[in-house]
This record gives structure tokens, C-alpha cells and sequence, in this order.
């Protein structure tokens, strides 16, 4: 399956290669850009035996490596963070070694290489929720048609102080996305993963509804929690 899959949101599109002892995946970016984090969705690599490695170069040749970092795995999204710093660089490749990959295929979803907006928020004003859109009809004798969907997640937060800065920021990504566009969510600057391997507060999805004033208030007593619902 093609490599433009990894910029395609929907989640039935991926890639696929047979390459697993040593895939290779070049990107240009048509000028250096910076570039402050690298995320990858839906993905069927190996959590361990695996070496996934992120390189940027000023020539497509990689002659020389200008920066190269290991990506450390984890069951959802593959994540590497500069810690804000901006690698400025043209061309990157992914490098994946999963000699012993269960499915014989390495499979990729949609991929993130670029910069991000960045604001403050406290931790006891997030809340997580797992939803379940399946709907269910009872029949007259008690019994039920239930009909299936993806579960999908939902974080709800709150970011303030709202300073001036950060409303136009927060405007100019919804003026961006929109309602019908995703977007990376990161509400754990660590990076940390729960036992089973996922990220709790990390999601790739997209406003619930429309951003309204009530969002970017300047206190508490005048701010709606911003919503983001994950794209299944």
C-alpha cells in the first residue's frame, strides 16, 4: 500500500511493506521546516526486537546524518519530542528493522513530522472518557438488535490562564482544522504509557463542535472545556 497513506487521516488507510528486516521510508519536505516532534499512528510494529530510527539530513543522500534519534515503542502512537528545540531540516527518513514481525508486514498509519502549539493547563482540570457509540433496539419479547461501532476516546480540558498569545494561537488552529480535519493532542508533555502499553493522554482526533468565545475566556468562571473526540 502506498507511502502517501501515511498522510491520509482516515484510519482504513495505511501503509504495508514486506520490507520488515530493513524498511526505509525518505520524506521531503520541499525546504527545511521545523520540525519539533515526530508522531505515528496505528501501527503493527513489534513492541520489542524492534529498532525504529528517525534521521534528518540538509541533502537526500544523508551524507552526512545531521540528527538521528531512536523512537521508543509503544501499542497506539510512536512519539519523539525535541523538548520544543526546532531540527530545521529538508529531508527525514524512518528507518524500521522487525525481522521477527508477526503479520510478515510492517503496517503505518498517518504520520506527523513538524512543529506544534503549545499552552498551559492544570492536570485536575482533564477528564478521559472511553465512548461507546453502538446503539441497541429491543424487541417486544425483551430481547435486543445491537448494532456495533468503534469505541473511540474523549478528552475534555480546560486551558488558562487564556493569555493573549495563546487565544490567537488556539484560533488560528481551529481557522486551520476545522471540525473535519485531525490533529495530534498531547496532554503529557513526559510521554508516559500505561501498563498495557497506551497513552492515556494522547490522541489523534478533531474538535467535537464548533469553538466558541466561552473557550478562550480569561478566568475560570467564563471557560468551556475545549473537546476532542479520537478518529476511528
Amino acid at each position: 500500500m502506498p507511502v502517501t497513506f501515511l498522510q491520509n487521516q482516515q484510519i482504513g488507510k495505511v501503509f504495508r511493506s514486506t520490507a520488515i528486516d530493513n524498511l526505509t521510508i525518505a520524506v521531503d519536505l520541499g525546504s527545511a521546516q521545523p520540525v519539533q516532534q515526530f508522531a505515528l499512528r496505528k501501527h503493527n510494529i513489534s513492541l520489542t526486537g524492534v529498532t525504529v530510527t528517525l534521521s534528518g539530513a540538509t541533502n537526500s543522500s544523508f551524507i552526512p546524518t545531521a540528527v538521528s534519534v531512536g523512537i521508543t515503542m509503544a501499542s497506539d502512537i510512536l512519539l519523539y519530542d525535541w523538548g520544543g528545540d526546532e531540527q530545521n531540516y529538508q529531508y527525514w527518513k524512518l528507518e524500521i528493522e522487525d525481522p521477527d514481525n508477526e503479520d510478515a508486514y510492517i503496517e503505518l498509519g498517518y504520520m506527523f513530522l513538524g512543529a506544534y502549539d503549545e499552552f498551559d493547563f492544570p492536570n485536575n482540570n482533564t477528564a478521559t472518557s472511553r465512548v461507546d457509540p453502538a446503539t441497541k433496539r429491543a424487541n417486544y419479547d425483551g430481547s435486543f438488535v445491537a448494532f456495533n461501532r468503534t469505541k473511540y476516546r474523549r478528552i475534555d480540558f480546560k486551558i488558562s490562564p487564556v493569555q493573549q498569545e495563546d487565544r490567537r494561537a488556539l484560533e488560528a488552529v481551529y481557522d486551520e482544522v476545522g471540525v473535519s480535519k485531525g490533529l495530534f493532542v498531547f496532554l503529557d508533555a513526559n510521554n508516559n504509557r500505561d501498563t498495557d502499553g497506551y497513552h492515556k493522554l494522547t490522541v489523534f482526533g478533531a474538535f467535537a463542535g464548533e469553538f466558541k468565545v466561552s473557550h478562550i475566556g480569561i478566568d475560570w468562571h467564563n471557560v468551556d472545556s475545549l473537546v476532542f473526540e479520537e478518529i476511528r
